[in-house]
């Protein structure tokens, strides 16, 4: 049975710093789930972005993909979202993302 706490599936390792803006974007009604994928070494190349942050990748069929970079690793996120609800919270996590 899958774990959960405020809608992040937590069978899957976060990476240090992803929890706390996958927590911020659980806020946003239109997320029914946010499921941590896999983890790939090399993180971000420049200091100018804050520790981590998340880049929106592109629409899947259950929603969104994302990338959360972070200084070790870069780490896949997928969104569970209503197809018609996607590109509103594509517009609210870029909010989101430039207010930080």
């Amino acid at each position: 049975m899958a774990k959960r706490l405020k809608k992040i599936k937590r069978d899957h390792r976060i990476q240090n710093g992803v929890g706390v803006l996958l927590e911020s974007i659980a806020e946003i009604p239109e997320i029914k789930r946010i499921i941590p994928g896999i983890i790939s070494r090399g993180g971000r190349l420049t200091t100018m972005q804050p520790t981590a942050y998340l880049k929106i990748q592109r629409k899947t069929i259950s929603g969104l993909k994302l990338l959360a970079h972070t200084d070790e690793a870069i780490q896949e996120i997928f969104l569970v979202i209503a197809k018609d609800k996607r590109d509103d919270v594509w517009k609210e996590i870029e909010n989101l993302q430039r207010r930080k």
